[in-house]
């Protein structure tokens, strides 16, 4: 599943662990940790890939 700042936050919300995504700025691969933080009205979404792969964040 492609994800980027666009993606509506429905969609972003039903993302799990296992899933495979991919960002707008390349980064890709398998879910194995997600973290939602709420902040007033703004809402972050950190998405942990497999093997280092680093974090994707999309702040809505």
């Amino acid at each position: 599943m492609k994800i980027k700042h666009s993606t509506p936050i429905e969609r972003l919300e039903k993302i799990k662990i296992g899933d495979i995504i991919e960002s707008d700025c390349g980064k890709s691969g398998m879910v194995v940790g997600i973290e939602i933080l709420e902040y007033l009205r703004e809402k972050q979404f950190y998405f942990k890939l497999e093997n280092k792969k680093g974090t994707i964040l999309i702040i809505k």
